[in-house]
């Protein structure tokens, strides 16, 4: 398996250090001789490498942000929670005292308000997710085998066997999974179809299924390699395989940029729930304290106390579960 192959295929610096674990035989590519490109036009087979593994290991990190994205979501549904009860608690407490008009309420009230997690439910539910942009490569191979799709007409169905990739060179594609449109591709140079291709090469040549459908929004023009040919396509006109690597290369970059990111906010929420000194857990714990000394009629605020200390009580545990979860990610981010 190639190792350094995105730093090398983008030309620029490395990210990380790689050690031998084990006794190990490498190949070295002597690019200070000569770059990449014109290793990949010598011997486009090893392009062909390079892109397969580079395939392989996008593959696993969109597996494993996967799993990531739904514990983030879950880290944020439990913050955002815990911040809402608690100050949809302290505005009842405001509102016990416009019409009871007791001084202890109007304490209560002024002490919670005052806290952090007070104003941090509102922000935490109007924080916007940022898109990802991936640039827009340049296009230099022969395209004149390209295909072209009319408005309307279907590129490949759902569940279908991707038995080729495809380079958008002109018009604007619709994705469609089960009914429903849920993205457009627009970008000149998009790879479209490349992971089931390149990873049937160790599978025997067995197509992986579409996992959706495409239609031409526009015309379309595509440049279509089948699986089948693709080697004899590489050795014809390397230029192809290495826009692919390059395409792969920035996926990657983009891709490990994006999880790294949201392994740290990840940990970021996780601690306002429970690791730092102005978290939940301390809040409440804070704030019950208050209520346990400022009270003084139970019964016109026996349901706000009751669940507040409801809330509180569960709390420990679910941050101890979310941040055993979060440690489990800590192993994976070490092989980006």
């Amino acid at each position: 398996a190639p190792v350094g192959e995105v730093g090398a295929v983008l030309k620029r610096d490395r990210e990380c250090s790689a050690y031998s674990l084990t006794p190990l035989e490498l190949i070295e590519i002597p690019l200070a001789q000569c770059s990449l490109d014109q290793y990949i036009k010598a011997t486009p087979l090893i392009g062909l490498n390079i892109s397969k593994a580079m395939a392989i290991r996008l593959a696993a990190l969109n597996k494993n942000l996967v799993v990531l994205e739904a514990l983030s979501r879950n880290v944020k549904k439990n913050f955002i929670n815990y911040c809402g009860i608690f100050r949809k608690s302290i505005d009842e407490f405001g509102e016990l005292h416009k019409k009871f008009r007791f001084p202890w309420l109007k304490e209560i009230y002024i002490s919670g308000s005052g806290s952090l997690i007070y104003s941090l439910g509102k922000a935490a539910e109007e924080e916007e997710k940022k898109a990802i942009e991936f640039p827009a490569p340049a296009i230099n191979f022969d395209d004149s085998g390209a295909k072209i799709f009319s408005p309307g007409e279907i590129i490949c169905r759902e569940g279908e066997p991707g038995n080729e990739m495809f380079i958008l060179l002109k018009g604007r594609i619709e994705v469609i999974i089960g009914m429903k449109s849920i993205a457009a591709i627009e970008t000149k140079g998009e790879i479209i179809g490349e992971m089931a291709v390149l990873m049937s090469l160790d599978s025997g040549g067995e197509a992986g299924a579409r996992t959706a459908t495409l239609k031409a929004l526009e015309e379309v023009k595509l440049m279509l390699i089948p699986s089948a040919r693709i080697i004899d396509i590489v050795k014809k006109d390397p230029n192809i395989i290495m826009h692919i690597s390059r395409m792969l290369a920035e996926r990657y970059i983009s891709t490990a940029d994006k999880w790294s990111r949201l392994f740290g906010q990840i940990q970021k929420t996780i601690e306002r729930v429970g690791g730092d000194k102005i978290s939940c857990i301390n809040e409440y714990g804070n704030f019950i304290n208050v209520l346990n000394q400022k009270v003084k009629d139970p019964s016109i605020v026996e349901h706000v106390v009751s669940e507040v200390k409801n809330t509180y009580k569960p709390m420990a545990e679910e941050y101890k579960k979310l941040w055993q979860e979060y440690e489990q990610f800590s192993s994976f981010k070490k092989s980006l």
